[in-house]
């Protein structure tokens, strides 16, 4: 699991700070990886080498809405709840993470170790286009 604190200003024009919290399970990783083919470290680099940014925008939105959710207060469940997930996506909070995600390989590549739970030496680093 990893938590981000993401600085954005909200539409009312306020400059916030949000904590957030993104983790996938094994099982949600497979998933994953069953729908593109490929592991996700191999699917990102795939997408990094052809530099096509919209295919990296939606690689980065599957990751990062697939991730979403909150952290029960006994820290047994992390639950994915549709309308916050939905909430989420349609804040400056999310558009932030995504520029920060596209702006920063190696932010990237601990994003992506934190929510699969792996040594962030593990995860080979993006060559992303900004």
């Amino acid at each position: 699991m990893i938590k981000k604190i993401i600085k954005y200003t909200d539409f009312n024009g306020q400059i916030r700070k949000d904590t957030e919290y993104f983790n996938m399970t094994k099982l949600e990783v497979l998933k994953l990886e069953g729908k593109f083919g490929m592991d996700i470290a191999q699917k990102a680099q795939e997408i990094a080498k052809s530099k096509d940014l919209s295919k990296m925008i939606g690689f980065i939105e599957d990751i990062i809405l697939g991730s979403y959710g909150e952290k029960s207060a006994d820290g047994r469940s992390f639950v994915k709840d549709p309308a916050k997930r939905e909430a989420f996506e349609n804040s400056n909070a999310f558009a932030e993470l995504i520029d920060q995600l596209l702006s920063d390989p190696e932010e990237t590549k601990k994003f992506a170790a934190g929510i699969v739970g792996v040594p962030v030496d593990k995860v080979p680093s993006p060559k992303l286009v900004k």
